[in-house]
This record gives C-alpha cells, sequence and structure tokens, in this order.
C-alpha cells in the first residue's frame, strides 16, 4: 500500500476515535447514571375547556432529556416546541420517588367537579417499569396529582413549568386521591 491511502486511513481512523470519545462518554454516562426505570418517561398538559383555549405541555425522557410544547389561543392552532432543556440524575430521582410516593399508578383515570362548567384540565402520562398511566383533573384538586405537578415544577425551567386552575384557585373542591 502506497503512504497516500495509508495516510488516509490512519486520519479517517483518528478521526472515528475521536468523534467515539467525543459523544460516547456524556451520552453513555447519563442514561447509565439516571436512577429510573429505562422506560421512564412524563407527558404533562394542561389547557383551557373551551376550544381553542391556549395548551402548555412538556415531555421528559428516561435520560431526563425534556420539551417544552405551547398552542398560543385560537381555532386550528397545533401544540409547537418552544424549548428543550435537560433535567440531571438528581432531578429525574426526586421526580421519580415523588410519582411512587404518591402512587401515581393506583389513580383514577379521571377527577372531574361537575359543578365548574368551564375552567381548566391537567393530564399526566407517566411510564416506568412497563406500566403506562394516564390521569385527567377537571377544575379539582388532586393532593397526589398536584404534588407530582409541583414537584416536575421545581427542576423544569420556570417557562416551561405548568399551571393549572387547581394549584392556584384556593375555593376548588379538593381530594387527596
Amino acid at each position: 500500500m502506497s503512504m497516500a491511502p495509508r495516510v488516509f486511513l490512519i486520519s479517517l481512523f483518528a478521526l472515528m476515535i475521536g468523534i467515539a470519545l467525543a459523544v460516547l462518554p456524556s451520552d453513555l454516562l447519563a442514561k447509565k447514571n439516571m436512577p429510573t426505570p429505562d422506560d421512564f418517561s412524563i407527558f404533562l398538559h394542561s389547557a383551557g375547556r373551551l376550544p381553542g383555549s391556549p395548551e402548555y405541555a412538556i415531555r421528559i425522557g428516561p435520560d431526563g432529556h425534556g420539551k417544552n410544547y405551547e398552542k398560543p389561543e385560537g381555532m386550528g392552532k397545533e401544540l409547537v416546541l418552544v424549548s428543550e432543556f435537560d433535567l440531571d440524575a438528581t432531578a429525574m430521582k426526586k421526580i421519580y420517588e415523588t410519582i411512587k410516593k404518591q402512587r401515581f399508578f393506583d389513580l383514577k383515570p379521571e377527577y372531574v367537579d361537575p359543578n365548574i362548567m368551564d375552567g381548566d384540565f391537567a393530564e399526566m402520562e407517566i411510564t416506568a417499569d412497563g406500566k403506562k398511566h394516564r390521569v385527567t383533573t377537571v377544575n379539582i384538586k388532586v393532593d397526589a396529582f398536584d404534588n407530582i405537578v409541583r414537584e416536575i415544577n421545581t427542576y423544569i425551567p420556570k417557562k416551561a413549568s405548568i399551571y393549572y386552575n387547581a394549584l392556584i384557585v384556593d375555593d376548588y373542591k379538593r381530594v387527596e386521591r
């Protein structure tokens, strides 16, 4: 083999090693260090009940990478990606511990106060250990659900925080579970 192809192959090999060393450690270690199940994910969404109300949502994956979505007020609009963020292993652990402590997977699929006709709703879907569960709350305080949302809001950027009336309206009907 002449000198030119040999230099090219050595350079190519060195480049591949450099890329592998630059990318693999941070990506692989971040995933290995997450103290949550490999399939752990959260989808949290809130919106007004009237058609065309603004909507807000976040999605957090098992590696702690999160996405923040918004849908502006108006008919026919879609949720659009607004920003992305990353949670570290400590934040993921605390959120996951709160989900277990509040027994999210034991909550009923829906909680509604039928006496309030407008208002808003919040829904959360969590996947962990091969289980997927979705809970929706409509114009009602559900302590276990709301505690999980508050914990999530503690660790995500303020602009991505999810709020709904039950978190701030004191005279809403309240249930523990």
